[in-house]
């Protein structure tokens, strides 16, 4: 039982690690005869979305769609329901007592930290390492014994993940006798939130929001070995995208873009405004206090200015990769033009985090945001706003017919199959606008559509790696028990 539930584990931890994977369809050569069996093939996959299923069927998908697999009393805890009932129970997952897995999660301790708490108690092994070396030589001279190496400890830096240089006096613990930081690192992090993963598929009751939680996840993907992003991905399933599986869609997206995840992933929170005149108070406007030289204005004279000429650095400006994955692959699909990203890109200009090294959170900076008028996809943005402007952009996006067939399409390719019946997107597509966005009515949508009660949704998907072994588990914890 104990390798089992390891082996669950490290599955879903490479599920975590690798994100999602995309497949190629393959080519045939020939023409003809490869187009004639692809028209059989599928003039006879048309045929089956008009096969309706058995009652038993239709129990046994909808617990395969909407859970990660029946564990033992579920078909007739269906039956008792009804097909219905289960669906509108799973679609409120409040309604649903969760209270047993909340226990068995209470042992995972980076779970119920902040990414600040975090990064404070998982340094990097190399910095967790000086840290200890550094406490151990301060306690030592508490206690009158000279320490090895002294000199070099005390000119030992740690430098955190924001780029800036954190000396070791101000990074080791106040009190000398306290636990060194965990020497596993950050890793452990990783391992917690693959453990939940599992506990979570394996236990909850609610099944769906799991499902969509594990679907989002891979919607607004971030690549956790990167940086920051190794304390920020777990505030970024619970906070972000957990509270929000089953609800508005433009909620969800604000609540990503202003993820410290999200920003730092895609380096939006370095990105500043590249023409300084569009500032309505100067360069050197502060928000808060005096100016640092002058009326708002910086010296452009004396011996700090020579100094900076003599030690050029590198100039930030503004980064397009936030703006070009927010419409690609969040919204709109490939609907956009390079003109697009760039003005999507300088509405989100001063959208940063305050040292995300440490588990800083996001904040405005608008010292940095560009001031001046934008057109994203036609619409017009008016000059002098400041953190409106990447507000309105993500109401643009969401209220965007495209995005409503993008979303509409992934969820219906999810739940129904790789290659979905267009009327069935077009039914979700339009229910998404209708209810601005909502994103339970969607999935009702499709669940109690005919297209998925159907021969072609029954044999259409197969499940990943993860499942069949999530089931097996499922079935031998429901035996025991």
């Amino acid at each position: 039982m104990i390798g089992l539930m390891k082996r669950l584990a490290a599955t879903a931890l490479l599920g975590i690690m690798a994100g999602s994977l995309a497949v190629t369809p393959a080519v045939g050569l020939g023409g003809s005869p490869v187009t004639a069996r692809s028209q059989k093939a599928s003039l006879a996959q048309s045929e089956k979305w008009r096969q309706p299923l058995s009652p038993r069927q239709k129990i046994e998908l909808l617990l395969n769609r909407t859970t990660f697999g029946p564990r033992p009393g579920d078909l007739q805890m269906v039956e008792r329901l009804g097909l219905n009932s289960f669906l509108e129970q799973q679609l409120h997952p409040d309604s649903i007592d969760d209270s047993a897995l909340e226990a068995r999660l209470q042992s995972l301790e980076t779970l119920h930290m902040s990414p600040a708490q975090l990064a404070e108690n998982f340094p990097p092994p190399m910095q967790a390492k000086r840290i200890e070396q550094r406490r151990l030589a301060a306690l030592q001279r508490r206690q009158g014994e000279p320490p090895a190496g002294a000199a070099s400890q005390d000119a030992a830096m740690v430098r955190g993940q924001s780029g800036d240089a954190i000396s070791m006096r101000d990074a080791a613990p106040n009190d000398l006798r306290a636990p060194a930081p965990r020497p596993q690192g950050p890793r452990e992090i990783l391992l917690q939130l693959a453990q939940e993963q599992l506990l979570r598929a394996v236990y909850s009751r609610r099944q769906l929001q799991e499902v969509m939680v594990h679907f989002w996840m891979n919607h607004f993907n971030i690549y956790w070995p990167k940086g920051a992003d190794r304390y920020y991905l777990t505030s970024f399933e619970q906070d972000v995208i957990r509270p929000r599986a089953l609800g508005n869609f433009e909620d969800l997206l604000v609540a990503t873009a202003e993820s410290p995840a999200m920003q730092f992933y895609l380096d939006n929170w370095l990105s500043v405004s590249p023409d300084q005149s569009n500032r309505p108070y100067g360069p050197g406007f502060r928000p808060f206090g005096p100016p640092v030289y002058g009326p708002g204005i910086f010296r452009p004279f004396g011996p700090r200015f020579a100094r900076q000429q003599k030690k050029p650095q590198n100039k930030r400006g503004l980064n397009e990769n936030y703006g070009r994955e927010l419409m690609e692959l969040h919204t709109i699909g490939l609907h956009y033009t390079q003109k697009d990203v760039t003005e999507v890109a300088r509405c989100f200009t001063g959208w940063t985090i305050m040292r995300p090294g440490q588990g800083g959170a996001f904040y405005f900076n608008p010292r940095v945001h560009d001031y001046g008028k934008k057109v994203v996809l036609g619409y017009t943005i008016p000059a002098g706003q400041g953190i409106e402007d990447g507000l309105e952009v993500l109401h643009i996006l969401a209220m965007n017919p495209y995005t409503a067939h993008h979303i509409a399409y992934e969820l219906c390719q999810h739940f129904v199959a790789d290659a979905p019946p267009g009327d069935l997107v077009d039914r979700a597509a339009k229910t998404y606008l209708n209810t601005r966005g909502d994103i339970r009515s969607v999935l009702r949508t499709i669940f109690t559509s005919p297209e998925f009660y159907s021969r072609g949704a029954y044999e259409a998907k197969i499940k990943s790696p993860f499942e069949p072994k999530l089931c097996a588990g499922e079935g031998l914890i429901g035996w025991r028990s």
